[in-house]
């Protein structure tokens, strides 16, 4: 079995005080501790006002908060190879519909 890690790349630990910092370490000991891959996320676009229940939690809340900062994906996974050397890189979702295709190809 392979096991990877989401690095937060959105909210206070990617985007507060020291989050640079924060993403770095997180980066640096889930490869020391073995893990295979690190994943990061991806919504270019985030709602503001959601009236249908998330189906995805208990509370039927969103989780993210769309005021939060959003560390880019793409850009952090460039900078994740940089800082790290044998764990695989991805993300966990990439919305393309978001995203203009030139760039993103």
């Amino acid at each position: 079995m392979k096991v990877g890690l989401l690095v937060p790349n959105l909210g206070p630990l990617a985007t507060g005080p020291g989050s640079v910092d924060v993403v770095t370490k997180i980066a640096m000991k889930a490869e020391d501790l073995g893990y295979d891959a690190l994943w990061v996320a991806d919504h270019v676009i985030m709602p503001t006002n959601i009236k249908s229940r998330y189906p995805y939690n208990d509370t039927g809340d969103f989780p993210a908060d769309p005021s939060d900062g959003l560390l880019e994906p793409i850009s952090l996974l460039g900078y994740l190879a940089g800082v790290t050397k044998r764990v695989r890189l991805g993300t966990w979702v990439l919305v393309l519909p978001h995203r203009n295709p030139i760039v993103t190809a």
